[in-house]
């Protein structure tokens, strides 16, 4: 039979971590680190940016309709808001059975929000509520003429999220 013999070199462990630490290797640890550090950076501070902000749903996202997005005025009834024109003081909002809330943002039609809110208060939510949850009226006298969007984001009570938008003109002929 054969036996290997081993010198004392080849009994001792690598050293690696104390290499690590004590010598060249620490400097490619940190400078990987720190690289690593900056690539996170920079891959997730856009992702948290773009997802506060409001994008066009996906046609296939859009489970809500844009009709469900509804307008009174002190004249009329509710009617879908999308295309209309309107002026004075108006209620909008969107009937849906399945919501636990609702958000709605106003903004010009490509343009950024000019006002968020949301109501949790339903089968009936409301763009403008006072602190019992009714709706309140929205001067659009206070809002400059021209092409606006409204923007609503539905959760459900199955916490599912639906998005849609519409498209309306606010027109009171300068009045403020």
């Amino acid at each position: 039979m054969t036996s290997l013999s081993l010198s004392r070199e080849d009994q001792q462990p690598q050293p690696l971590f104390n290499e690590i630490l004590a010598g060249g290797r620490k400097l490619k640890v940190f400078t990987s680190l720190v690289l690593s550090a900056l690539v996170t950076a920079a891959v997730a501070a856009p992702m948290a940016i773009s997802a506060r902000a409001y994008e066009a749903p996906a046609a296939e996202d859009i489970v809500a309709t844009a009709d469900q997005i509804l307008v009174n005025t002190p004249d009329e009834d509710a009617l879908p808001l999308g295309d209309r024109t309107i002026n004075g003081n108006v209620l909008i909002g969107m009937d849906h059975d399945n919501a636990a809330a609702v958000s709605f943002a106003l903004a010009p039609e490509g343009g950024e929000n000019l006002e968020v809110r949301t109501d949790g208060v339903g089968p009936r939510f409301d763009f403008y509520t006072d602190e019992q949850g009714r709706a309140t009226w929205l001067d659009t006298r206070q809002i400059p003429d021209g092409r606006y969007e409204m923007r609503v984001t539905v959760r459900t009570q199955s916490n599912d999220i639906q998005k849609t938008l519409t498209s309306f003109e606010i027109a009171n002929g300068g009045e403020s």
